[in-house]
């Protein structure tokens, strides 16, 4: 077993201390206002409702699942395709279509994956070994390795979190090297 959940449509974050400063100076405007709320989004994700579901038969070794669905709490629709092939390789894309109602700005959109457990090293090609942030591209661009313990940062409120910028690949495996690439 490799993920326990997902991939699942994910337009949320916690909030860091900058966001939270932020919201000082917006909240009573955001609670009035919903093109300024982004709490919205907090919910998107989970509250997608399906709307339509496709398969089409590639060939006799791949097939592709299109998801359409509406995503009620914000407006717009997402889409999600599944192209599976018989060697066990699944590639996951996504696409969000904004509706025509006021909506606040996205802090994240991705897909949700949660792991198994034992899937605790990993490696990835890409800026490092340290934390690299978008402000923070000097890190030399080469192929890393560390395990999720190493990169854990136990901060007294959510912060970004061994965070790597500039990935061309990641993976996620367990002691026999068993995992998953993305």
């Amino acid at each position: 077993k490799i993920l326990d959940r997902g991939p699942l449509p994910d337009f949320w974050r916690a909030p860091t201390d900058n966001d939270i400063g932020a919201w000082k100076s917006l909240g009573n405007a955001a609670r009035k206002d919903p093109a300024l709320d982004i709490f919205a989004w907090k919910t998107a994700g989970p509250g997608w409702k399906v709307t339509d579901v496709q398969l089409t038969r590639v060939d006799e070794n791949a097939a592709t699942i299109t998801v359409e669905a509406a995503l009620p709490r914000v407006g717009g629709a997402l889409t999600v395709t599944y192209e599976i092939r018989g060697t066990g390789e699944v590639t996951v894309g996504s696409s969000y279509r904004p509706g025509a109602g006021p909506v606040a700005m996205m802090p994240r959109f991705g897909m949700e994956l949660v792991a198994s457990a034992g899937l605790n090293r990993f490696s990835w090609y890409g800026r490092g070994p340290a934390e690299t942030y978008s402000d923070r591209a000097f890190e030399r661009v080469g192929v890393y390795g560390s395990t999720v313990g190493r990169e854990w940062v136990e901060y007294a409120r959510p912060q970004e979190n061994g965070n790597k910028a500039d990935v061309r690949w990641v993976e996620l495996t367990n002691a026999q090297r068993s995992g998953l690439r993305a």
